[in-house]
This record gives structure tokens, sequence and C-alpha cells, in this order.
């Protein structure tokens, strides 16, 4: 199996369309504007150089709509969690975006998301492997991290990284937690169902379902069944990932 390894991306931050979409952050920001579109404002050729946004996006209080469309972007930051009002994010398409920061579960009015499905970890059509966080971590461009659940600010060594499948929005994606501990491990809800049930730290051992979206089937069977088969297939699926976690430590 070819499991990728994270390559963050190189954002040149001294370069015109870095500067430009700082400058149009704290526009949106200083002008409390409902919505934030880079590529309007930056152009389509300057917007192709931007891989990252800025963590000042946690200025952006009262924007209810972001549209990347089109974009290279690979990375959004966790403070897209501070963005309280937001409830439509449009990243479609952007096929560099494969998995996003638990901190935009945090975002309690998003509704709508429109997200380019193949590209993701663990989406229900190619099942794309996740990357292995045990010898891979991920590191933001901050010198610290704050805990996905608590927001306790950490060291980099500190933190304990995992990946989980939610709903967020219109779509199940894949997420990654930083955890300061088993508290805050404990609060995390079960990974959405027809995706892997428990945190997990990727890696060429995880076991993924099959192929296909897990609630298709013939329509004679019933959503009882349905839902009694999905309970018995995802228990036996969490057992054997524990102990696959198990025999790892």
């Amino acid at each position: 199996m070819n499991i990728s390894k994270f390559r963050m991306p190189r954002q040149n931050k001294q370069g015109a369309a870095w500067q430009k979409l700082c400058d149009y952050i704290d526009k949106v920001a200083a002008e409390n504007g409902t919505e934030f579109s880079p590529a309007d404002y930056l152009g389509r050729e300057l917007f192709a150089e931007i891989q990252t946004l800025p963590a000042t996006i946690a200025k952006l209080k009262t924007v209810e709509k972001i549209r990347l469309s089109g974009s290279n972007i690979k990375l959004i930051p966790p403070e897209i969690g501070q963005m309280t009002a937001l409830k439509s994010f449009v990243p479609y398409p952007s096929e560099e975006l494969k998995w996003l920061p638990y901190e935009l579960t945090h975002c309690k009015a998003l509704n709508y998301t429109h997200i380019s499905i193949r590209a993701q970890y663990g989406n229900f059509k190619t099942r794309k492997p996740f990357p292995s966080l045990r010898d891979n971590p991920l590191r933001y461009d901050n010198e610290h991290v704050c805990c996905s659940v608590c927001r306790k600010e950490m060291t980099w060594e500190e933190t304990d990284q995992f990946w989980i499948n939610l709903q967020v929005g219109s779509h199940v994606m894949p997420l990654l937690a930083n955890l300061c501990g088993e508290s805050c491990k404990a609060q995390l809800p079960a990974g959405a169902r027809g995706y892997v049930p428990i945190l997990h730290k990727g890696g060429p051992e995880l076991k993924q379902r099959g192929l296909g979206n897990p609630f298709d089937g013939p329509k004679a069977i019933t959503k009882a069944m349905m839902d009694k088969w999905l309970d018995e297939y995802d228990r036996g699926l969490q057992l054997l990932n524990e102990k696959i976690a198990k025999e790892k430590v």
C-alpha cells in the first residue's frame, strides 16, 4: 500500500501574494465583512501561489462564507475554529486539500460544505490511506500548538495527534486533532458511521471499510437491518484497530 507522507506547504511569506492576502484579511475584519473570497481580491494568478491561510483568519468573527474555489491550498490552520459566524465553507475544487483541522467542528453555525471528496483521506470512494502520525507528525508554523478540545497551549513535544472522520456541514471529513491528554481524548466522539469508528494514528496497518457508500444497498434492506449490520461491522472494525494499536505500543 502506498502511504504518502506529510509534505508541509512551502508558502512564500515574503511575496506579493501572501502580503496581499494578509491585507485582505485585515480589510474584511475591519469592515465586519460576511464573505471571505480571496481569489476575487488577489486575482487568479496571485491566488494560485497560496498554499495555506494565515493564522490571522481568527479575526474574521463576522464572516459567514468562505470561498476558496480552484485554489492550490494544502492546509487550513486550526484558527478557522475561531470564525464563530461561519456557515458556509467551499474549497471545491481543491485537490490538494486532503484533511482539515479538528477545530473546524468549533464552528457551530457551519451547515454547508463543498469539498473534493476523492482528495480526502479515508473518503468512501477511494479510501485514500491516512499518513502515519507515529513517526511523521504534522506541525503548523506556530512555535506552540493548542489542544483541539480544551485549547490549552502545548509544545509540539507534548501534543498527541490523532485522525478521526466526522460529519462537518454537508460532508464527512478527515480531521486532525491535537490532544493534551487522556481527558480531552475521551471527549472526542466516535468516528462517523461508515468510517474508522475510533481515533487512530493512520499508517499501512490501519483497517478501513471497503469502497462505496456504506448506506447504499438493495431497497429490500430496511433501515433497521442496515443499522444493525453497521453497528456489528463498526464494532468489529473498532476491536481490530484497537488490537493493532496495542501491538504498536
